[in-house]
């Protein structure tokens, strides 16, 4: 039998039925159950603010955390209509009051305590607030029935513990305190005298360079040879540089990669840009030691997640599955 805590549930009747969908906006159906895009846009938009923020809108690697947003949450929406289905069977709904709640706590930490900022990135992304709501009202619903069902799970260990401190320092140190070194190769799209040089040349060369670089050829005499910045005649080599003394955009996409990774090809309006990592130093974090109670409950949220994904894939075989989201 499920139980839900008291202060989250109560038990009633579900008035209303589900709206008409347009068939175009039906990405997928689980057991005839269709799930829209704008169940999907209202998922993702408390995620692409904090995206935008960690990334910058024109690092290409937005764009991949993006795809990989949609791609979980899609997941999860499969998952949550298996569960939606018994629960509204058994009348389970969520007070108003606790859905506004999660909505003032995601404007308080995603958009600074700005509702109209909010309510702009729902308009721009096509989601009403009323869609939203519901979307929240199934969240916490769900969120509710994990904690019940898949709540024993075995203490954290030490290592546990301090794996969960090593994502959580990454994502919460003081960035503005962090310092790369790195190499950098500057292919130039045209030349004023060579007509020979055009971008369809230039990013073939730069493909070509990139290949050698990630193969192992020397980045500093591949920089000597075809690189047209200011450090070239140093094989590429910057100094030691403070995140804030590097263009916000470039500061997200080099950041990303470890010393001695080559990064893909960055192109802006004048050419492609090849970078390799050689040493980055990251800003400071809270210690482990004051957030150790934190990552105690972060360590036993994963296991209950790993808890809850082996359920889940038992519910799934047996049933009918349909994903339009190319």
């Amino acid at each position: 039998m499920i139980r839900f805590p008291s202060i989250l549930l109560f038990f009633a009747f579900l008035a209303a039925a589900p709206a008409a969908q347009e068939i175009t906006s039906i990405i997928a159906k689980v057991n005839g159950k269709a799930i829209t895009k704008h169940e999907l846009r209202a998922q993702m938009i408390p995620h692409i603010h904090s995206l935008k923020l960690e990334y910058g809108e024109k690092n290409p690697r937005f764009i991949q955390e993006i795809k990989k947003l949609e791609s979980k949450i899609l997941e999860e929406l499969i998952n949550n209509k298996l569960i939606i289905t018994e629960l509204q069977q058994k009348g389970a709904q969520i007070p108003d009051n606790i859905v506004d709640q999660e909505i003032s706590r995601i404007i308080r930490e995603n958009y600074k305590g700005s509702e109209s900022e909010f309510r702009k990135q729902l308009k721009e992304d096509g989601v009403r607030w009323a869609d939203f709501r519901e979307s929240q009202r199934e969240k916490i619903l769900i969120q509710a029935f994990k904690g019940d069902k898949f709540r024993e799970v075995p203490e954290p260990t030490d290592a546990d513990l301090k794996k969960e401190y090593r994502d959580y320092r990454k994502k919460t140190r003081d960035f503005s305190k962090d310092q790369i070194q790195y190499q950098k190769i500057y292919i130039l799209k045209n030349h004023d005298t060579d007509p020979s040089i055009n971008p369809a040349t230039q990013s073939k060369l730069a493909n070509t360079i990139y290949k050698k670089a990630v193969n192992g050829s020397n980045f500093s005499e591949l920089a000597k040879k075809h690189s047209a910045d200011a450090y070239a005649k140093e094989g590429g080599q910057w100094p030691l540089t403070s995140r804030e003394d590097l263009h916000p955009n470039f500061a997200f996409f080099v950041m990303e990669y470890e010393p001695g990774q080559v990064t893909p090809i960055l192109e802006d309006g004048r050419g492609y840009t090849i970078c390799k990592v050689n040493k980055k130093i990251l800003g400071p974090a809270k210690p482990f030691s004051k957030v150790k109670p934190l990552m105690k409950r972060r360590a036993l949220e994963q296991k209950r997640n790993a808890k809850f994904k082996k359920w889940i894939s038992t519910q799934r075989e047996n049933a009918m599955v349909e994903v339009r989201l190319k």
